[in-house]
């Protein structure tokens, strides 16, 4: 980890309030899908389609890890009738999680944080 990537001297990192993993990464994107919609009114102006081309896509990725972890959960829910070996349901629950974890981050980068270079150009009145 670089320095700059490291906790500074001092700041109190408490876990005990840090949810797992899995649910960090089902939360995060169903919170940042939320945002998505009021983000995109606000920033009208800013967005380009290259822009909005990016948040589908996404907000597409994000689901699709939702959609991992949700068929894993429902087939440990199964039990005995389950029809994905345990194998496959961790491979599930694992690929799930990182899909929507980098495809939020992605985002971020890409739709939330709209630089000079990448904003819509001025509108003239």
């Amino acid at each position: 980890m670089g320095a700059d990537q490291e906790i500074p001297e001092g700041v109190e990192f408490d876990v005990e309030y840090v949810p797992p993993l899995h649910q960090r990464a089902m939360g995060g994107a169903l919170l940042w899908i939320n945002a998505l919609d009021e983000h995109l009114w606000r920033k009208e102006i800013l967005i380009t389609e290259e822009i909005l081309d990016d948040g589908r896509w996404h907000t597409k990725g994000m689901l699709g890890g939702l959609y991992l972890m949700a068929r894993a959960a429902r087939e440990i829910a199964a039990g005995e009738d389950a029809s994905l070996t345990d194998a496959q349901i961790t491979a599930a629950l694992t690929a799930g999680a990182a899909t929507a974890i980098v495809e939020q981050e992605e985002l971020m980068k890409d739709v939330f944080w709209i630089t000079e270079e990448k904003r819509a150009p001025s509108r003239a009145r």
